[in-house]
Protein backbone atom coordinates (compact mmCIF):
# COMPACT_ATOMS: atom_id res chain seq x y z
CA UNK A 1 0.00 0.00 0.00
CA UNK A 2 1.31 3.46 -0.92
CA UNK A 3 1.84 5.79 2.59
CA UNK A 4 0.68 8.72 0.94
CA UNK A 5 -3.01 9.46 1.16
CA UNK A 6 -4.13 10.80 -2.62
CA UNK A 7 -6.63 13.47 -1.77
CA UNK A 8 -8.32 12.80 -5.15
CA UNK A 9 -8.13 10.29 -7.57
CA UNK A 10 -8.91 10.25 -10.93
CA UNK A 11 -10.21 6.76 -12.64
CA UNK A 12 -9.59 6.98 -16.23
CA UNK A 13 -7.01 9.28 -17.89
CA UNK A 14 -9.25 9.46 -21.07
CA UNK A 15 -10.77 12.81 -22.07
CA UNK A 16 -12.39 13.48 -19.04
CA UNK A 17 -9.88 12.53 -16.70
CA UNK A 18 -7.06 14.74 -18.54
CA UNK A 19 -9.66 17.63 -18.70
CA UNK A 20 -10.49 17.66 -15.16
CA UNK A 21 -6.70 17.65 -14.76
CA UNK A 22 -5.71 20.55 -17.21
CA UNK A 23 -8.80 22.84 -15.89
CA UNK A 24 -7.87 21.99 -12.32
CA UNK A 25 -4.32 23.07 -12.81
CA UNK A 26 -6.15 26.92 -12.95
CA UNK A 27 -7.28 26.70 -9.88
CA UNK A 28 -5.47 27.73 -6.35
CA UNK A 29 -6.46 24.40 -4.52
CA UNK A 30 -3.47 22.49 -3.03
CA UNK A 31 -5.25 19.12 -3.26
CA UNK A 32 -2.92 16.71 -4.91
CA UNK A 33 -4.65 14.87 -7.98
CA UNK A 34 -3.29 11.26 -9.36
CA UNK A 35 -4.70 9.55 -12.30
CA UNK A 36 -4.74 5.99 -13.21
CA UNK A 37 -4.50 4.66 -16.67
CA UNK A 38 -4.51 1.58 -18.28
CA UNK A 39 -2.85 2.73 -21.17
CA UNK A 40 0.91 2.49 -20.89
CA UNK A 41 1.27 5.96 -23.79
CA UNK A 42 -1.19 7.46 -25.30
CA UNK A 43 -1.80 7.99 -29.43
CA UNK A 44 -3.67 10.01 -31.62
CA UNK A 45 -6.53 7.28 -32.06
CA UNK A 46 -9.50 9.73 -32.23
CA UNK A 47 -10.94 13.12 -32.75
CA UNK A 48 -13.62 15.22 -31.06
CA UNK A 49 -16.23 17.26 -32.60
CA UNK A 50 -18.86 19.78 -31.33
CA UNK A 51 -20.05 23.40 -32.38
CA UNK A 52 -18.43 26.27 -31.00
CA UNK A 53 -20.39 29.47 -30.31
CA UNK A 54 -17.91 32.85 -31.25
CA UNK A 55 -18.03 34.51 -28.07
CA UNK A 56 -17.61 30.75 -25.98
CA UNK A 57 -15.11 31.23 -23.82
CA UNK A 58 -13.27 27.80 -24.47
CA UNK A 59 -9.77 27.01 -23.26
CA UNK A 60 -8.98 24.70 -25.80
CA UNK A 61 -9.12 26.71 -28.65
CA UNK A 62 -5.27 26.40 -28.70
CA UNK A 63 -5.38 22.72 -30.21
CA UNK A 64 -8.59 23.16 -32.27
CA UNK A 65 -7.14 20.75 -35.21
CA UNK A 66 -9.82 22.68 -37.80
CA UNK A 67 -12.76 24.84 -37.60
CA UNK A 68 -15.55 25.22 -40.47
CA UNK A 69 -18.59 27.93 -40.59
CA UNK A 70 -20.38 25.21 -43.25
CA UNK A 71 -21.84 21.78 -43.06
CA UNK A 72 -23.70 19.45 -45.51
CA UNK A 73 -26.11 17.02 -45.30
CA UNK A 74 -26.37 14.90 -48.57
CA UNK A 75 -28.40 11.70 -50.49
CA UNK A 76 -28.40 10.80 -53.44
CA UNK A 77 -27.80 13.92 -55.79
CA UNK A 78 -29.61 16.37 -53.09
CA UNK A 79 -27.40 18.06 -50.80
CA UNK A 80 -28.00 21.37 -48.00
CA UNK A 81 -25.39 23.02 -46.97
CA UNK A 82 -25.38 25.53 -43.09
CA UNK A 83 -23.82 28.90 -42.75
CA UNK A 84 -23.35 30.12 -39.89
CA UNK A 85 -21.39 33.14 -38.75
CA UNK A 86 -22.43 32.35 -35.28
CA UNK A 87 -21.18 28.80 -35.04
CA UNK A 88 -18.66 26.84 -36.23
CA UNK A 89 -18.13 22.99 -36.22
CA UNK A 90 -14.87 22.41 -34.60
CA UNK A 91 -12.41 19.30 -34.23
CA UNK A 92 -9.66 18.40 -31.63
CA UNK A 93 -7.70 15.67 -32.43
CA UNK A 94 -6.78 13.53 -29.61
CA UNK A 95 -2.95 13.36 -29.78
CA UNK A 96 -3.11 17.19 -29.52
CA UNK A 97 -5.00 16.72 -26.58
CA UNK A 98 -3.11 14.04 -25.01
CA UNK A 99 0.31 15.91 -25.35
CA UNK A 100 -1.38 19.33 -24.16
CA UNK A 101 -2.23 17.83 -20.88
CA UNK A 102 0.26 15.46 -20.49
CA UNK A 103 2.75 19.01 -20.55
CA UNK A 104 0.23 20.55 -18.13
CA UNK A 105 0.68 17.66 -15.82
CA UNK A 106 4.24 17.41 -15.55
CA UNK A 107 4.35 21.41 -15.43
CA UNK A 108 1.71 21.23 -12.11
CA UNK A 109 3.55 19.36 -8.84
CA UNK A 110 0.13 18.92 -7.71
CA UNK A 111 -0.90 16.87 -10.59
CA UNK A 112 0.29 13.10 -11.21
CA UNK A 113 -0.17 10.40 -13.97
CA UNK A 114 0.25 7.42 -13.64
CA UNK A 115 0.03 5.00 -16.70
CA UNK A 116 -0.15 1.23 -16.98
CA UNK A 117 -1.96 0.48 -14.22
CA UNK A 118 -5.38 -0.88 -13.81
CA UNK A 119 -8.16 -0.40 -11.41
CA UNK A 120 -9.49 -3.87 -9.88
CA UNK A 121 -11.98 -2.35 -7.08
CA UNK A 122 -12.68 0.86 -4.93
CA UNK A 123 -14.29 0.22 -1.65
CA UNK A 124 -15.19 2.88 1.62
CA UNK A 125 -13.44 2.24 4.79
CA UNK A 126 -15.79 3.66 7.18
CA UNK A 127 -13.05 3.96 10.19
CA UNK A 128 -10.30 5.80 8.23
CA UNK A 129 -13.19 7.87 5.77
CA UNK A 130 -10.68 6.70 2.99
CA UNK A 131 -11.22 5.11 -0.36
CA UNK A 132 -9.15 1.84 -1.03
CA UNK A 133 -8.55 1.48 -4.82
CA UNK A 134 -7.06 -1.89 -5.74
CA UNK A 135 -4.98 -2.13 -8.54
CA UNK A 136 -2.64 -3.66 -10.70
CA UNK A 137 0.61 -2.15 -8.77
CA UNK A 138 -0.98 -2.63 -5.47
CA UNK A 139 -3.40 -0.21 -3.05
CA UNK A 140 -3.42 2.73 -2.64
CA UNK A 141 -5.95 5.29 -0.03
CA UNK A 142 -7.35 8.41 -1.56
CA UNK A 143 -9.86 11.46 0.32
CA UNK A 144 -12.16 11.62 -3.12
CA UNK A 145 -12.89 9.28 -5.87
CA UNK A 146 -13.56 10.90 -9.49
CA UNK A 147 -14.75 7.89 -11.55
CA UNK A 148 -14.09 8.24 -15.53
CA UNK A 149 -14.47 4.91 -16.53
CA UNK A 150 -16.48 3.02 -18.38
CA UNK A 151 -19.99 1.55 -16.77
CA UNK A 152 -22.30 1.64 -19.49
CA UNK A 153 -24.86 -1.82 -19.13
CA UNK A 154 -26.53 -2.24 -22.39
CA UNK A 155 -30.04 -2.02 -22.29
CA UNK A 156 -32.34 -4.88 -23.39
CA UNK A 157 -31.18 -6.53 -26.86
CA UNK A 158 -34.39 -5.62 -28.55
CA UNK A 159 -33.89 -1.92 -27.85
CA UNK A 160 -30.22 -1.28 -28.12
CA UNK A 161 -28.57 0.35 -31.10
CA UNK A 162 -25.08 1.45 -31.62
CA UNK A 163 -23.59 3.71 -34.24
CA UNK A 164 -20.41 2.19 -35.56
CA UNK A 165 -17.99 3.70 -37.48
CA UNK A 166 -14.44 3.12 -39.57
CA UNK A 167 -12.37 5.95 -40.85
CA UNK A 168 -9.30 7.09 -41.68
CA UNK A 169 -7.54 10.33 -42.10
CA UNK A 170 -6.37 10.21 -45.92
CA UNK A 171 -4.21 12.86 -48.29
CA UNK A 172 -5.00 13.49 -51.69
CA UNK A 173 -3.70 16.18 -53.46
CA UNK A 174 -6.49 19.37 -53.69
CA UNK A 175 -9.11 16.61 -53.15
CA UNK A 176 -11.26 18.71 -51.05
CA UNK A 177 -13.18 21.89 -50.03
CA UNK A 178 -11.72 22.72 -46.58
CA UNK A 179 -13.98 24.87 -45.10
CA UNK A 180 -17.02 22.76 -45.55
CA UNK A 181 -17.55 19.33 -43.73
CA UNK A 182 -19.91 17.00 -44.89
CA UNK A 183 -21.93 15.84 -41.15
CA UNK A 184 -23.92 13.23 -43.16
CA UNK A 185 -23.16 12.72 -46.92
CA UNK A 186 -24.28 9.90 -49.07
CA UNK A 187 -27.15 9.14 -46.93
CA UNK A 188 -28.78 5.88 -47.40
CA UNK A 189 -29.96 2.56 -46.18
CA UNK A 190 -28.04 -0.95 -46.21
CA UNK A 191 -28.60 -4.59 -44.52
CA UNK A 192 -26.95 -3.41 -41.80
CA UNK A 193 -28.79 -0.37 -41.15
CA UNK A 194 -28.52 3.73 -41.82
CA UNK A 195 -25.15 4.55 -43.20
CA UNK A 196 -23.68 8.02 -44.12
CA UNK A 197 -19.95 8.94 -44.67
CA UNK A 198 -18.84 11.74 -42.52
CA UNK A 199 -15.85 14.03 -44.35
CA UNK A 200 -13.93 16.60 -41.95
CA UNK A 201 -11.16 18.52 -44.49
CA UNK A 202 -8.22 19.75 -42.69
CA UNK A 203 -6.73 20.99 -45.66
CA UNK A 204 -6.92 20.67 -49.74
CA UNK A 205 -5.33 18.15 -49.92
CA UNK A 206 -6.28 15.93 -46.17
CA UNK A 207 -9.07 14.98 -44.62
CA UNK A 208 -10.79 12.69 -42.26
CA UNK A 209 -13.06 10.20 -43.67
CA UNK A 210 -15.66 7.90 -41.89
CA UNK A 211 -18.16 5.09 -42.85
CA UNK A 212 -20.91 5.39 -40.29
CA UNK A 213 -23.62 3.27 -39.32
CA UNK A 214 -26.39 3.00 -37.17
CA UNK A 215 -27.50 -0.97 -36.12
CA UNK A 216 -29.26 -2.75 -33.80
CA UNK A 217 -26.50 -5.14 -33.40
CA UNK A 218 -23.38 -4.62 -32.44
CA UNK A 219 -20.53 -6.14 -34.61
CA UNK A 220 -16.85 -5.08 -34.91
CA UNK A 221 -16.24 -1.83 -36.41
CA UNK A 222 -13.47 -3.53 -38.80
CA UNK A 223 -16.32 -5.13 -40.89
CA UNK A 224 -16.91 -1.43 -42.09
CA UNK A 225 -13.66 -1.21 -43.63
CA UNK A 226 -14.23 -2.67 -47.22
CA UNK A 227 -17.47 0.09 -47.68
CA UNK A 228 -14.93 2.70 -46.59
CA UNK A 229 -12.21 1.31 -48.82
CA UNK A 230 -14.56 1.60 -51.75
CA UNK A 231 -15.93 4.73 -51.48
CA UNK A 232 -12.18 6.05 -51.44
CA UNK A 233 -11.12 4.11 -54.27
CA UNK A 234 -14.57 5.52 -56.30
CA UNK A 235 -13.90 8.82 -55.52
CA UNK A 236 -10.10 9.40 -55.24
CA UNK A 237 -7.46 8.58 -58.10
CA UNK A 238 -4.98 8.65 -55.92
CA UNK A 239 -4.86 8.78 -51.91
CA UNK A 240 -2.76 7.66 -48.78
CA UNK A 241 -4.03 6.68 -46.00
CA UNK A 242 -2.17 8.18 -42.29
CA UNK A 243 -3.99 6.28 -39.69
CA UNK A 244 -7.12 4.66 -39.38
CA UNK A 245 -9.82 5.22 -36.16
CA UNK A 246 -12.57 3.52 -35.14
CA UNK A 247 -15.27 3.21 -32.47
CA UNK A 248 -18.80 1.42 -31.38
CA UNK A 249 -20.72 3.92 -29.61
CA UNK A 250 -23.93 3.28 -27.56
CA UNK A 251 -26.89 5.24 -28.64
CA UNK A 252 -29.42 4.41 -26.02
CA UNK A 253 -30.29 7.42 -23.17
CA UNK A 254 -27.94 6.39 -20.29
CA UNK A 255 -30.37 5.43 -17.24
CA UNK A 256 -27.65 4.87 -14.21
CA UNK A 257 -25.40 8.13 -14.80
CA UNK A 258 -26.48 9.51 -11.23
CA UNK A 259 -24.92 6.10 -9.51
CA UNK A 260 -22.54 6.41 -6.43
CA UNK A 261 -20.24 4.20 -4.50
CA UNK A 262 -20.52 5.65 -1.14
CA UNK A 263 -20.81 9.59 -0.29
CA UNK A 264 -21.65 11.88 -2.74
CA UNK A 265 -20.15 14.49 -1.45
CA UNK A 266 -16.75 12.62 -2.23
CA UNK A 267 -17.38 10.21 -5.01
CA UNK A 268 -18.62 11.06 -8.48
CA UNK A 269 -18.31 9.67 -12.07
CA UNK A 270 -17.95 11.54 -15.04
CA UNK A 271 -17.47 11.37 -18.59
CA UNK A 272 -19.24 9.73 -21.31
CA UNK A 273 -21.10 7.30 -19.61
CA UNK A 274 -22.53 9.72 -16.89
CA UNK A 275 -25.24 10.89 -19.38
CA UNK A 276 -22.65 13.29 -21.57
CA UNK A 277 -22.95 11.30 -24.43
CA UNK A 278 -25.64 12.36 -26.35
CA UNK A 279 -27.92 9.42 -26.94
CA UNK A 280 -29.10 9.92 -30.31
CA UNK A 281 -26.05 11.91 -31.76
CA UNK A 282 -23.09 10.51 -30.04
CA UNK A 283 -21.69 13.96 -29.30
CA UNK A 284 -20.25 14.27 -26.14
CA UNK A 285 -16.94 16.38 -25.52
CA UNK A 286 -19.12 19.84 -24.79
CA UNK A 287 -20.97 18.22 -21.94
CA UNK A 288 -17.89 16.23 -20.61
CA UNK A 289 -16.59 20.09 -20.53
CA UNK A 290 -19.34 21.14 -18.87
CA UNK A 291 -19.14 18.87 -16.05
CA UNK A 292 -15.78 19.31 -15.47
CA UNK A 293 -16.69 23.12 -15.37
CA UNK A 294 -19.12 22.52 -12.57
CA UNK A 295 -17.08 20.11 -10.87
CA UNK A 296 -13.91 22.82 -10.67
CA UNK A 297 -16.55 24.65 -9.20
CA UNK A 298 -17.80 22.20 -6.54
CA UNK A 299 -14.47 20.60 -5.18
CA UNK A 300 -15.78 20.43 -1.74
CA UNK A 301 -18.84 18.82 -2.04
CA UNK A 302 -19.54 16.99 -5.22
CA UNK A 303 -23.16 16.30 -4.21
CA UNK A 304 -23.56 19.71 -5.76
CA UNK A 305 -22.35 19.22 -8.36
CA UNK A 306 -25.65 19.32 -10.99
CA UNK A 307 -27.13 16.01 -12.02
CA UNK A 308 -29.88 15.98 -13.50
CA UNK A 309 -30.54 15.40 -17.42
CA UNK A 310 -32.82 17.39 -19.72
CA UNK A 311 -35.74 16.15 -19.53
CA UNK A 312 -36.85 17.30 -22.46
CA UNK A 313 -33.84 16.27 -24.33
CA UNK A 314 -33.86 12.69 -23.11
CA UNK A 315 -37.46 12.11 -24.40
CA UNK A 316 -36.84 13.40 -27.99
CA UNK A 317 -33.82 11.10 -28.19
CA UNK A 318 -35.74 8.75 -27.37
CA UNK A 319 -38.26 9.29 -29.60
CA UNK A 320 -35.97 9.18 -32.65
CA UNK A 321 -34.13 5.95 -31.84
CA UNK A 322 -37.30 4.32 -31.50
CA UNK A 323 -37.64 5.92 -35.39
CA UNK A 324 -34.00 4.59 -36.41
CA UNK A 325 -34.70 1.28 -34.79
CA UNK A 326 -38.02 0.64 -36.43
CA UNK A 327 -37.80 2.35 -39.38
CA UNK A 328 -34.22 2.73 -40.59
CA UNK A 329 -34.88 3.06 -44.49
CA UNK A 330 -36.92 6.40 -43.57
CA UNK A 331 -33.50 7.70 -41.48
CA UNK A 332 -32.17 9.32 -44.90
CA UNK A 333 -35.30 11.31 -45.66
CA UNK A 334 -36.33 12.40 -42.06
CA UNK A 335 -32.29 13.76 -41.60
CA UNK A 336 -32.59 15.22 -44.99
CA UNK A 337 -35.77 17.13 -44.09
CA UNK A 338 -34.13 18.12 -41.06
CA UNK A 339 -31.22 19.67 -42.78
CA UNK A 340 -33.74 21.65 -45.14
CA UNK A 341 -36.01 23.16 -42.80
CA UNK A 342 -33.93 23.76 -39.53
CA UNK A 343 -32.48 27.00 -39.23
CA UNK A 344 -28.72 26.45 -39.08
CA UNK A 345 -28.22 28.13 -35.43
CA UNK A 346 -31.00 26.76 -34.12
CA UNK A 347 -29.51 23.20 -35.74
CA UNK A 348 -26.27 24.00 -34.09
CA UNK A 349 -27.77 24.91 -30.53
CA UNK A 350 -29.59 21.47 -30.32
CA UNK A 351 -27.22 19.23 -31.42
CA UNK A 352 -24.38 20.97 -28.47
CA UNK A 353 -27.55 20.04 -26.12
CA UNK A 354 -28.29 23.83 -25.59
CA UNK A 355 -31.23 24.17 -27.79
CA UNK A 356 -34.23 27.14 -26.71
CA UNK A 357 -37.63 26.58 -26.76
CA UNK A 358 -37.48 28.05 -30.42
CA UNK A 359 -35.07 25.43 -31.63
CA UNK A 360 -36.90 22.65 -30.02
CA UNK A 361 -40.54 24.16 -32.03
CA UNK A 362 -38.57 24.87 -35.50
CA UNK A 363 -36.99 21.42 -35.33
CA UNK A 364 -40.50 19.97 -34.56
CA UNK A 365 -41.74 21.61 -37.54
CA UNK A 366 -38.80 20.95 -39.86
CA UNK A 367 -39.41 16.56 -39.75
CA UNK A 368 -42.38 14.88 -41.10
CA UNK A 369 -44.77 14.41 -37.99
CA UNK A 370 -46.32 11.10 -38.67
CA UNK A 371 -43.05 8.55 -37.57
CA UNK A 372 -42.78 11.08 -35.09
CA UNK A 373 -46.02 11.07 -33.30
CA UNK A 374 -46.27 7.28 -33.78
CA UNK A 375 -42.88 6.91 -31.92
CA UNK A 376 -44.22 9.92 -28.80
CA UNK A 377 -47.14 7.53 -28.18
CA UNK A 378 -45.14 4.28 -28.39
CA UNK A 379 -45.36 2.53 -25.07
CA UNK A 380 -41.94 1.14 -25.24
CA UNK A 381 -39.99 4.22 -26.41
CA UNK A 382 -39.25 4.76 -22.67
CA UNK A 383 -36.77 1.45 -23.20
CA UNK A 384 -34.42 3.43 -25.55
Amino acid sequence: MSDDVIDIAVLGGGCAGLGFAMQYAGTKSQETVTIFENRKNYQGDRHWSFWLHNKDHFIHRDILKSEWSEWSFSKGGTEYLHQSHEYAYCTIDSADYYQKAQSIIESDNRLFLNLGIDVFNVSYDEESKLYNIDTSKGQYQARKIIDCRSHYEAPQKDYAIYQIFYGAVIESKNAFVNHQAGLMTNMTHEDHGFSFLYLLPFSKDKALIEYTVFSKIVFPPEILKPFLSKYLDDYFQNYDILKEEQAILPMNVFIDYNQRLELEISYIRLGKDTGALRAATGYGFVNIYKQINDLILNLNDFSKVNKTPNALLNWMDRVLLKIIHDHPQKMPNIFLALSKNMPTNSFARFMNNNPNYYDIVRLIMAVPPKPFMKAALSRDTQNF
